[in-house]
Order: C-alpha cells, then structure tokens, then sequence
C-alpha cells in the first residue's frame, strides 16, 4: 500500500475516532443529566447551543461543496476513469483522488455537526421534560 493511501486511511480513521469521542460524551452528558438541577441542565444547553451554532456554518460549506462541486465533479468522472488509468495519466487521477479527499473531509464535517446538533436535541428535550414535571409537581 502507499504512503499517501496509507495517510489518507489514518487521517480518515482519526477523524472518525474524533466523532466517535463526540458521541461518547453526549452519552455521558445524558446519562448525567439524571443527576443535574435544572439550572445545571441550561447552562450545557446554552454550551451545546454555542457549539451547534458554530458547527452549522461550517456544515453548510461542507454540505455545499459536497452537493454542488462535489456532485458535478463525479459525474465528470463517470467513464473518464479507466481512460486515464489506460493513459497512465496521474495528473488527472492525482486530481480526482484530492477531490475526493475533499468530499470526504466534508462529508465528516457535517456528520461532525450533525452529533452537535443532536447532543443540543437531547438536552433541550430533556431541559423542557424537567421543567412540565417540575411544574407538574412530579
């Protein structure tokens, strides 16, 4: 295997853990919420709320660029590939390979803020479940 292969598999599987850490915490965050006033539970709203923001921006350039540039690129692609593979042409196979790293990248990019905004989800649904029972008296 080569080495840019080799990278790019190790870059590609940090990103991954990086996700699965994420995903990990708002378990953890769930799980502590059980233990937590309700003043407790808005100030990690309010914290989840901050990072979802922040990580719908650059989400919507991911998800951009995976529909628009990304989408017209494969497509150009299509039959293209065994040519240059039979040309030997590494210029343009050099080049599908970045994009496609691109993709990729960006593709993670928005399940990244996907689990954000899920994470803010659930602590926004549990916030307002605790506020109807405390009202409720439960």
């Amino acid at each position: 295997m080569s080495t840019s292969v080799q990278q790019l598999r190790d870059s590609m599987r940090d990103k991954l853990d990086q996700l699965d850490e994420k995903v990990k915490d708002v378990k953890i965050d769930i799980e502590q919420t059980n233990l937590e006033r309700e003043a407790d539970i808005h100030v990690k709203v309010e914290q989840a709320r901050a990072k979802a923001s922040a990580m719908h921006d650059d989400a919507v350039r991911s998800r951009a660029k995976i529909e628009g540039d990304f989408s017209a690129k494969r497509a150009e692609w299509q039959g293209k590939v065994q040519d240059w593979k039979a040309e030997r042409n590494k210029k343009s196979l050099d080049a599908r390979a970045d994009d496609a790293e691109v993709f990729a990248s960006a593709a993670f990019d928005v399940a990244v803020s996907a689990v954000y905004e899920a994470d803010l989800a659930i602590l926004e649904a549990i916030e307002a479940r605790q506020q109807a029972d405390a009202v409720a008296g439960t």
